[in-house]
């Protein structure tokens, strides 16, 4: 069994006031958030369970296509710290 799961994220309160989704949690501060992708699985607005990597792989494909668009149109991606995460304006 992979035991590599990221259910949910607790970071210290000097990120900002935590929010949480269905999918990712996201912390907001005055000058910048924080969006960490879980391993979360919902539909019909309920966690159904997780599965392992999916919020690397959710993150990742974001990543990718605000890279490959950026030239096309803005967007808010400032950084990104670790494969679950993103720093965004």
């Amino acid at each position: 069994m992979i035991n590599n799961i990221l259910s949910t994220v607790n970071l210290p309160k000097t990120f900002g006031k935590k929010h949480q989704g269905k999918v990712r949690d996201y912390y907001i501060s005055k000058t910048q958030r924080v969006i960490i992708t879980t391993d979360r699985q919902s539909a019909f607005d309920r966690i159904l369970g997780f599965i392992p990597f999916k919020g690397q792989v959710l993150n990742q494909l974001s990543v990718f296509w605000f890279e490959k668009t950026k030239d096309i149109v803005q967007n808010h991606l400032i950084s990104v710290p670790d494969p679950n995460a993103m720093i965004v304006k």
